[in-house]
């Protein structure tokens, strides 16, 4: 599928079915699903849908230029909080993606809305903050700026959580708000209330919330 960003005539499939910076290479970027640098778009109330037809899929090497494509939709908007410039060739690359077709413990996942290419979803074993192996980290999500706050990210996030049984952790940066606004939102509801945050500085200056929550059912 060459590019990865939904056709303007695509908004209608995805609708109710009811009526770690800097980086380098870039990693645990934290943005979150549906929170934008600016907050909130105009008219965001009316398009929240009470369930959305969502599902995730591994992506298999074909599939790995659809995530080059996003991921290069995410830093950007990424780089609003960071201030990073494009590559000389006027593109935001991602180091890390050729690790999550090559090393196990390390998935991809792609989202869809009805028949839209939605965003993404890598997770890794292994924590980023205390070095335990038994942890599962989202290194990175996102859903495309057009399918947000319809309740497209949380849903994509609660179906990679039933994924994989143990404890996870989700990070998000201090100075990037929306995204800890939506993570707490997010994983309050999928847990019950049944999670922890607590501070990280992964290096002097930079700071971070880390969700962290154990999933103990996986309903299939």
């Amino acid at each position: 599928m060459p590019g990865g960003v939904p056709s303007p005539v695509g908004f209608g499939a995805c609708r109710s079915i009811d009526g770690r910076f800097p980086l380098s290479p870039l990693r645990g970027l934290g943005l979150g699903a549906g929170q934008g640098a600016r907050g909130p778009l105009p008219g965001a109330a009316s398009r929240r849908a009470a369930r959305v037809d969502v599902e995730i899929t591994i992506a298999g090497p074909s599939e790995r230029p659809v995530l080059e494509n996003l991921l290069n939709l995410y830093i950007h908007d990424f780089s609003e909080v960071l201030g990073r410039a494009p590559d000389p060739d006027g593109r935001f690359t991602y180091d890390r993606l050729p690790l999550y077709f090559e090393e196990s413990g390390r998935t991809p996942f792609l989202v869809r809305c009805g028949s839209d290419l939605a965003g993404f979803a890598l997770v890794s074993s292994g924590s980023l903050v205390s070095g335990s192996p038994d942890v599962w980290d989202l290194s990175e999500f996102f859903v495309v700026r057009g399918l947000r706050r319809r309740g497209v990210g949380r849903s994509a996030a609660s179906h990679v959580f039933r994924r994989f049984l143990g404890v996870w952790e989700v990070r998000a940066m201090d100075r990037n708000e929306g995204a800890s606004a939506f993570w707490a939102n997010t994983i309050a509801r999928h847990t019950n209330g049944g999670f922890e945050v607590h501070p990280w500085e992964s290096e002097p200056g930079t700071t971070w919330k880390v969700f962290r929550f154990s999933q103990e059912q996986n309903p299939g």
